[in-house]
């Protein structure tokens, strides 16, 4: 299952580069780059800012992907000893797995804020949720799994 989930947030990553390329000559030269916690827009810049992001989402996701197939490399709460150390590679592996998919949730979620009159506040903080959750269910199945 977490080959698919790697998968599916790398497809998300690539089908949203293709749908902000397909529409970026149509857009507007400025582009709401800012949302108050309402969802109202309070700050505006030029549209290749949603490239600048677009570039730091995709290399935070394709980074945790790649990190996530190495969970012998993350710094771990517990003692890794030879009886316990594939089911923590396995939850690490997991928890990363998930967290990522948050993460690339997050950007086609962030393009729909700017090029549309959609507020996406209240997804986009889910997806901040989600990988929150993500991060403290893994920890926290990671510690039981040392035991």
């Amino acid at each position: 299952m977490t080959r698919w989930l790697r998968r599916a947030a790398l497809a998300v990553v690539v089908l949203t580069w293709i749908g902000l390329l397909v529409s970026y000559r149509a857009l507007p030269d400025e582009v709401p780059t800012h949302f108050a916690m309402s969802g109202t827009v309070d700050g505006w810049g030029p549209k290749r800012s949603l490239l600048a992001l677009g570039g730091v989402l995709t290399g935070l996701t394709v980074g945790m992907a790649g990190l996530s197939r190495a969970p012998q490399l993350f710094n771990y709460p517990v003692a890794i000893r030879p009886e316990n150390a594939q089911a923590l590679y396995r939850e690490s592996e997991r928890m990363m797995v998930w967290v990522t998919l948050a993460i690339a949730a997050f950007f086609p979620l962030l393009v729909l804020s700017s090029t549309s009159a959609m507020n996406m506040g209240v997804p986009i903080m889910l997806c901040i949720v989600a990988a929150l959750a993500a991060t403290g269910v893994g920890i926290s199945r990671i510690i039981a799994a040392a035991r």
